[in-house]
């Protein structure tokens, strides 16, 4: 081997290394992004592999800066130069800059992009052509206006194959389950316009076909299919299909539910289909196990049996028990879609033991339920119960024999709208619900009162990692036809874990002459947090609330709210979060700091 080829090798070698670890001691400080005009940083940041330390990071003082590679950093160029291609910039010019910094034993560096967008194209017309008849024509000129892609918008490659997906959509629930399409653009770049055509081929129309279910073996096959929104010769419509999907899953028997159009069996314009389901266990047992500083230790059980004297009924056992709940026993037999779908009927034998810091209660009794589910997100519930109640004063808090053991025949009426994105961790949406409770009617009774409670709940996404929530929660309980004093296990109490959380369960109330909390007839109740993440699953929220409880009905004083503020730590879990929270009275009250440990978010 020559000499000179042994140096050349050598000295690769050399700058190879030095070069690697040039990249590998650099640790990336920010990244920062200047000229994108019509594309947010938040957007340009989704398209990149090159990340830098997030400002909420720095709280964890013990994590790293991401390392730097430049060869990321140059694929991470080119996936920008496309992605603004694809959003209608022909030509971007996109160029970095790197300045390195030495701070103690860090080698940071800081990343500039810059961008310069140029013109973009425009979209100069929209077309939609093909195979059409009358019938599909009117479908055509229906969807084309209510389109998100429009003439002289500037041309986003998403919204073309948003386009081209309503079109086919609209035409699959009016009967063309063998729609197609083929887009063509002609792009002029002189111009900078760009022609969309769609080329239409709607097929035949089709009507559902034989219906077949198969996978049950504990649920009749005649409940399944009442569960069916479309019958055999019916215009094929695939959002039939996906709601009859959803309304055999939302009966709670099945783990799964899947619908297949034959769509390659299809005989004389007739489409079959094939309902499969896997139902749940026959018998099936959940536990749990939980800490909470209120609550502390929580055990929970409960066992299930389906086609509990056949069909689709359902026997459910449930057992918990905590501090405040040291016992809780319930007994509810299920009967789905009593008289028409979506009609649930239930009877509910019960136990309840509750212990709060001013008396302990035994409660015995039962009671019927009817729930209609109106929609996926609205359900109205009415439901009559009797119960047998014996309270034990744990303070001397001088009530009465009538107040200490008493019958109460309620029937009440409430409702849920439910508009969230998530359940355990909702971004955005609103939920309402509310309900109204009126014990004095029935048999046995001897408490004459009644109960209005509501709630609303509102999450706002501030931006990618910002989610401001809000609640407002308000509730009144008055006596009626001179009956004594409202019972006091039902009256209103505030402060804990999910209330004022500046102040221990319970601890804003009226009191008696002693100090002892005895509740009001009047509720308020508000909360703001902000949520953000910190890293991984962690994550925070700044939060402020704000509310009172006072004795007498519809006497509410917004000059007497507490206040209190706080922090809070959260770790995300698959049943929600567990939270730590610190809060504080504030403005008039005294500076008392509280800790609660839970599971689950405050509202």
């Amino acid at each position: 081997m020559r000499i000179s080829s042994i140096v050349i090798i050598c000295f690769f070698c050399v700058f190879a290394h030095y070069n690697a670890k040039a990249q590998t001691n650099y640790r990336i400080k920010t990244l920062n992004f200047k000229g994108n005009d019509y594309l947010t940083t938040e957007q340009l940041k989704d398209q990149l592999n090159t990340t830098s330390r997030k400002k909420l990071d720095k709280l964890l003082f013990w994590k790293k800066n991401p390392v730097f590679v430049l060869n990321i950093l140059t694929d991470d160029i080119s996936r920008l130069k496309n992605y603004y291609i694809r959003n209608g910039f022909l030509q971007p010019e996109i160029t970095y800059k790197l300045d390195t910094t030495q701070r103690k034993s860090k080698s940071l560096i800081t990343i500039n992009i810059n961008i310069e967008e140029k013109d973009f194209v425009i979209i100069d017309s929209i077309n939609i052509c093909g195979l059409l008849n009358e019938s599909t024509k009117k479908i055509i000129d229906s969807t084309k206006n209510n389109l998100e892609l429009k003439k002289d918008s500037r041309f986003i490659d998403k919204d073309i194959l948003g386009a081209e997906n309503s079109i086919l959509q609209n035409l699959l629930n009016v009967g063309y389950p063998l729609a197609t399409i083929q887009k063509e653009i002609k792009l002029d770049k002189n111009r900078g316009k760009a022609l969309i055509n769609f080329n239409v081929n709607p097929g035949h129309r089709c009507y559902f076909g034989n219906i077949r279910v198969s996978g049950n073996r504990l649920i009749p096959e005649k409940f399944i299919r009442k569960q069916i929104l479309f019958s055999k010769s019916n215009i094929y419509n695939q959002l039939l299909i996906n709601k009859t999907q959803q309304n055999i899953y939302d009966t709670d028997l099945f783990q799964y539910v899947i619908i297949n159009a034959l769509k390659d069996s299809i005989k004389e314009n007739y489409v079959p289909i094939e309902i499969s389901v896997k139902e749940h266990p026959r018998w099936s047992f959940e536990g749990g196990i939980g800490y909470g500083t209120e609550d502390r230790v929580r055990l929970s059980g409960q066992v299930s049996k389906l086609s509990f004297l056949g069909g689709a009924r359902r026997l459910v056992l449930n057992a918990k028990t905590s501090y405040f709940v040291p016992l809780n026993i319930d007994i509810k037999f299920i009967q789905p879609n009593l008289l028409l779908n979506h009609l649930d009927f239930s009877l509910n034998p019960f136990f309840i033991r509750e212990r709060e810091q001013s008396y302990q209660i035994d409660r015995i009794g039962g009671g019927l339920n009817f729930l209609y589910h109106f929609s996926k997100r609205t359900k109205f519930n009415l439901t009559y119960a009797f119960e047998h109640d014996r309270l034990n004063e744990i303070n001397d808090l001088q009530l009465d024999s009538e107040e200490l053991i008493h019958n109460k025949s309620i029937v009440s009426l409430g409702g849920l709208y439910n508009a969230t994105n998530n359940r355990f961790y909702p971004s955005k949406g609103v939920i309402i619900d509310g309900s109204i409770s009126y014990s004095g009617l029935g048999f046995g009774y001897d408490m004459h009162y009644y109960q209005i409670q509501s709630s609303l709940r509102q999450y706002i996404s501030l931006s990618n990692h910002l989610i401001l929530a809000l609640k407002l929660k308000s509730g009144v309980i008055q006596n009626v036809f001179n009956s004594p004093e409202t019972p006091l296990e039902e009256r209103f109490y505030a402060g804990g874990a999910i209330s004022l959380r500046g102040w221990e369960r319970h601890k804003i109330s009226p009191v008696n002459q002693d100090g002892f909390a005895i509740g009001g007839n009047t509720l308020l109740e508000t909360s703001t947090e902000i949520r953000f993440p910190i890293y991984d699953i962690f994550g925070g929220v700044i939060f402020f609330d704000a509310g009172n409880v006072w004795p007498l009905s519809y006497q509410a004083n917004l000059s007497s709210l507490h206040y209190n503020t706080g922090i809070g730590f959260r770790i995300k879990s698959p049943i929600g979060p567990i939270r730590l929270d610190m809060a504080s009275p504030i403005i008039k009250d005294s500076f008392d700091f509280q800790f609660f440990i839970s599971i689950g978010q405050t509202f």
